[in-house]
């Protein structure tokens, strides 16, 4: 499917597992086998979607500064934005 680029809110969150977090705070959020990363506009859905994954870590994306670095977003629906790569230098753990 594709989808149109869109500005996201100024952040977005992304829910993972402890044992992946460090590897992703160096290498950036990866589709990991799917089409795209997955973020989210609330910490509730976020949070619902990375502790299917075992124990739960939350990053905050700063969608700004990605922006101005080129990085796209595209706006999927239900408060979920997709993007091809996420940059570590654009996020934190929360």
């Amino acid at each position: 499917m594709c989808y149109k680029e869109f500005h996201p809110p100024i952040v977005l969150y992304h829910g993972t597992n402890t044992r992946v977090i460090e590897k992703i705070l160096t290498e950036g959020i990866k589709p990991m086998g799917r089409e795209y990363v997955h973020l989210s506009e609330t910490l509730e859905f976020a949070t619902l979607a990375g502790s299917r994954r075992g124990e739960l870590a939350i990053l905050e994306i700063n969608t700004t500064s990605a922006l101005v670095n080129n990085v796209k977003f595209y706006y999927a629906n239900n408060e979920v934005w997709l993007s091809d790569f996420v940059p570590p230098q654009f996020l934190i753990k929360l």
